[in-house]
């Protein structure tokens, strides 16, 4: 897996970038970028209500090790507001993330894990269908 700290556009898909590459699941926005908190939601046309309002969130850290942490903040509830991107940030930074990207968060925010979801999404309806995911699976030993 590889954090890409760039803005990129599907206009720009000819970029050998694009072509090399088998999976992408985009983000927004770069939340912390070579160990700084760097929230880029102005150039990448996010609003700032969206920046400071408290929802739940899923976010994708790279640690300074080469490790990725994954990371679902639940919100819209008794037990937990969510958290507004700085927040996001300064948590994500204070774990340790060296660059990190915020996911897409609201009642998609799902953690499933060890054969269930293991925290409490928002939708009232229950858990959303998936669009996308992002799936980690334990290496073969030999």
């Amino acid at each position: 897996m590889r954090l890409v700290n760039e803005v990129k556009s599907l206009e720009s898909s000819k970029q050998t970038f694009f072509t090399k590459t088998e999976d992408i699941v985009g983000g927004v926005p770069q939340l912390i970028k070579n160990g700084k908190i760097e929230i880029t939601w102005e150039q990448e046309k996010s609003s700032k209500s969206f920046v400071e309002t408290r929802h739940p969130r899923t976010a994708v850290a790279k640690l300074k090790d080469g490790k990725f942490l994954m990371v679902t903040v639940d919100g819209r509830q008794k037990e937990s507001v969510g958290m507004n991107l700085n927040e996001l940030a300064a948590l994500l930074l204070e774990l340790g993330a060296v660059d990190a990207m915020n996911l897409d968060g609201g009642g998609s925010t799902t953690m499933f894990a060890v054969g269930k979801v293991v925290n409490k999404p928002s939708d009232k309806e229950g858990e959303r269908k998936v669009s996308d995911a992002i799936l980690v699976f334990p290496r073969k030993r030999n």
